[in-house]
């Protein structure tokens, strides 16, 4: 069976822990088909968030909603531009590498999902081919590896929340270096179409980390 490059950045959490966060009503076996189903089922109007909701998003240390529609893979400028719409179920992202789930990644809409996930690419092969080197007789072996890092992914990088999930203002890094407490915040669209397909509460969406993945599947 042959096997296709995977690289992404987003939110997640690994797999098993996933399968102890959600509120999906299933049993751990079934988590993933009762994820992809609700995401089938979603809609353009179901994930299109409320204009005052946005509004109110822009307010003091809240980590913006810059998009409303989350199936565009446009910014629509509130409405003032078309949109081109995608599948919901892109949305979400499993790392699977054939042999286990690893874990799972949320993106915050389809525009960042364009920019945050790429599959089978040729620039991404020929990194991984030559990446130590330019020597004939010798290549890189593939490298696999998830990892959830300290701070949010652009535009989000400035962003913080507390353990509960309140936000708080950004801190020069050398105070940040010393609050262990203040940890990247989850985009806002995340938490709200999460909590909106009653995929995750509040305190699961918390427990989100911008993640750095590369993966074989």
């Amino acid at each position: 069976m042959s096997v296709r490059l995977h690289r992404a950045i987003g939110y997640g959490v690994p797999w098993h822990r996933f399968e102890e966060l959600t509120t999906l009503d299933c049993e751990a076996h079934e988590t993933w088909d009762k994820l992809n189903k609700v995401f089938e089922t979603a809609t353009d109007e179901l994930l299109t968030v409320a204009s005052e909701d946005r509004k109110n998003s822009w307010t003091g240390p809240n980590v913006p909603i810059i998009e409303k529609r989350l199936l565009a893979k446009n910014y629509t400028d509130r409405d003032r531009k078309e949109a081109e719409l995608g599948k919901a179920e892109d949305l979400v992202c499993v790392i699977d590498d054939s042999c286990e789930t690893l874990g799972v990644i949320f993106f915050p809409n389809l525009y960042y999902r364009k920019r945050w996930y790429r599959y089978d690419d040729d620039l991404d092969y020929a990194f991984e081919r030559w990446r130590e080197g330019t020597d004939r007789s010798e290549h890189s072996d593939p490298r696999q590896f998830v990892n959830y890092v300290d701070y949010g992914h652009y535009p989000f990088t400035n962003s913080l929340m507390t353990e509960d999930g309140t936000p708080h203002e950004w801190l020069p890094f050398w105070e940040l270096r010393e609050r262990p407490d203040l940890l990247p915040a989850v985009p806002s669209e995340i938490r709200w179409y999460l909590k909106k397909l009653n995929v995750m509460d509040d305190a699961g969406v918390n427990q989100l980390r911008p993640v750095v993945a590369q993966w074989w599947g």
